[in-house]
């Protein structure tokens, strides 16, 4: 499912700005790709719920694929903040972003805006893409926020969990 989103949603668009199509339809497509944003989001927050859910119980212990869920989950959701991004860059009337201006290339106007996610998400923050508008910077708090804790997450599971324990019963 997630990586069915991250194929469709950014096809989608390449193919909206390739292509000239009736505006209103546009918008349609541009609502179809922010619901699949959300959509991806959704499945996010089930897989950690499933991973978390059972070990916070104390139900089981976590395995090595609970981690590599955690870590893909990570780097999915910085594409998705990077498609939600995307989109308000594209219904925005200025720029939305410094230092992505409207006039890029589709796919490197669509890799800026990864690109500053995922600087957001590991909370490097280098400076050379910054958002302009409420919103952008509404939703750069919450992937901060949801980076630090997925990041202290990960390093107590993994720390606190033995997966490592390589010691013979």
């Amino acid at each position: 499912l997630i990586l069915y989103y991250l194929l469709i949603v950014p096809i989608v668009d390449i193919f909206l700005e390739l292509s000239e199509i009736d505006k209103e339809l546009k918008y349609f497509f541009y609502f179809l790709s922010f619901i699949n944003v959300l959509l991806l989001i959704t499945s996010h927050i089930m897989l950690l719920k499933y991973v978390f859910t059972d070990f916070f119980k104390r139900k089981r212990q976590i395995v090595p694929n609970d981690i590599t869920i955690i870590i893909t989950t990570y780097i999915t959701l910085a594409i998705s903040f990077g498609l939600v991004y995307t989109i308000i860059s594209f219904f925005s009337d200025d720029i939305a972003f410094n230092n992505i201006p409207k006039t890029l290339e589709e796919f490197e106007f669509y890799f800026r805006h990864i690109y500053f996610s995922f600087i957001t998400i590991t909370t490097i923050g280098y400076g050379d893409i910054y958002p302009l508008t409420t919103i952008g910077q509404f939703l750069v708090m919450i992937e901060v926020i949801t980076g630090m804790i997925l990041t202290n997450v990960i390093l107590g599971l993994v720390i606190g969990s033995g997966i490592f324990n390589f010691k013979d019963k």
